[in-house]
């Protein structure tokens, strides 16, 4: 299991990159979508363990993992 936090500039990003990974990529796990000052994060907890080449794909910046 891998735990990691993307940071986007605004929710519809955030919401799209949701539905990217969970739809397209079929990412399964735990997933929070939260505001964090002026920009929105969203926090993986993933069922399998993520390598880098998977966590190159993500289109936000990662902030923790």
């Amino acid at each position: 299991m891998r735990s990691i936090a993307l940071e986007y500039d605004n929710e519809s990003d955030v919401r799209e990159e949701f539905k990217r990974l969970t739809q397209k990529m079929g990412l399964t796990g735990e997933f929070g979508i939260k505001p964090a000052a002026d920009k929105w994060r969203l926090e993986i907890v993933a069922e399998r363990d993520l390598g880098e080449a998977t966590v190159a794909k993500f289109r936000g910046r990662v902030i923790e993992g």
